[in-house]
């Protein structure tokens, strides 16, 4: 066959390998927008999920908080109906409830007087009628003092009883924030008082005044306080049975402030880690899933830091099995396509070489 016949049959070649490439590009340009489509619509699943899990998350964990505000203002109008109640009254108020079924985490109530310190001795003198072993454990030289004259359970609780929590800032700080706006405080992060393990915690306070009075400004609230009652709570308790409601969807954890502060409170990773712990925990930094909430809590910023789990988060082998089936898809489609377009090109040049050789043979 001659130059001349052989050109003209390279065009067919080429037009076939032209067919086959652009085949396998349009294959390829399907797949990518395929898997990508695959891609968009589970990560919107998994968000749409996270945040569905987290919005119930800081509901309840808001909840769980604020149980023991309702213990409060129960004791808080049984002082306004009944008016100052008598160690054993204030005991049988406490021990009708059922601490660990009605306020979780919660490990005692107790009253807080406020007393001057130039009153100390006559005030002492006048708790020692009712318990002769009464003794105010203070220290410094504060003004006024903050004693906790009653606490039950009593027997979890012994040392609390007499103390001067005023010593301390944040307790003293939760304390006049009461009285001054009439509401629910909470105190900064502590170590939960009687704690052997140190366990993070508040104190949550709230302000009973004299029966019959509603003072409307801090001076008169000040002038007509009777005293606080208050909640002990430890963080690891409130937050326990939160944690293991949402272990399947997502992890958190809640820190008093922000959590550049590092002041953790709960870590349902690792609940079990009860005692006071300072530094922000790493280890979430590749969660994809992700949101930071600031909570408003009796005048404190609370910070609940929440990450979706492996069980939620965007499965990014589905969009990348999809991807490779594409492409080997694409693949074979554009080498059938080439193999039969050159099967055809083979056949025609078979049949040209045919019919000119029976022309050759018919001139010879």
């Amino acid at each position: 066959m001659s130059e001349a016949d052989r050109a003209p049959q390279a065009i067919p070649g080429r037009r076939a390998a032209a067919i086959a490439l652009f085949a396998l590009v349009l294959g390829l340009l399907v797949t990518y927008a395929v898997s990508h489509a695959l891609d968009n619509s589970l990560r919107a699943e998994a968000q749409a999920r996270f945040e569905g899990a987290e919005r119930r998350l800081e509901v309840d964990v808001l909840r769980r908080i604020n149980q023991a505000q309702y213990g409060l203002r129960g004791l808080a109008a049984t002082y306004a109906s009944n008016g100052d109640l008598t160690p054993e009254q204030f005991r049988d108020w406490v021990q009708a409830r059922d601490l660990p079924g009605e306020f979780h985490g919660v490990l005692g109530f107790g009253v807080i007087r406020r007393v001057a310190r130039t009153n100390l001795e006559s005030f002492t003198a006048q708790m020692r009628k009712a318990d002769p072993d009464f003794t105010v454990r203070t220290g410094g030289n504060q003004p006024d003092l903050y004693v906790v004259t009653d606490i039950e359970p009593r027997s979890a609780n012994l040392s609390a009883y007499g103390a001067d929590v005023g010593q301390e800032a944040p307790r003293r700080q939760a304390i006049e924030r009461a009285v001054a706006t009439g509401q629910m405080a909470l105190t900064d992060r502590i170590a939960v008082l009687q704690d052997s393990t140190r366990r993070a915690g508040w104190m949550m306070v709230l302000p009973i005044f004299r029966r019959g009075e509603d003072p409307a400004t801090p001076e008169a609230r000040k002038r007509a306080l009777v005293g606080v009652v208050y909640a002990r709570m430890a963080a690891a308790e409130v937050l326990a049975e939160v944690g293991n409601t949402f272990a399947p969807e997502v992890d958190f954890r809640l820190y008093d402030g922000p959590v550049d502060q590092s002041q953790l409170l709960f870590d349902s990773t690792d609940p079990a880690r009860q005692p006071l712990s300072t530094g922000a925990r790493n280890g979430w930094d590749d969660r994809e899933l992700r949101e930071v909430r600031v909570l408003g809590v009796g005048g404190q910023e609370l910070t609940l830091d929440v990450a979706g789990t492996p069980a939620i988060e965007p499965a990014a082998i589905v969009p990348i099995t999809a991807a490779l089936l594409g492409m080997l898809l694409s693949a074979a489609l554009a080498f059938s396509i080439w193999q039969l377009a050159n099967a055809r090109r083979k056949a025609e040049e078979l049949a040209q070489g045919m019919t000119q050789d029976l022309q050759r043979a018919a001139r010879g």
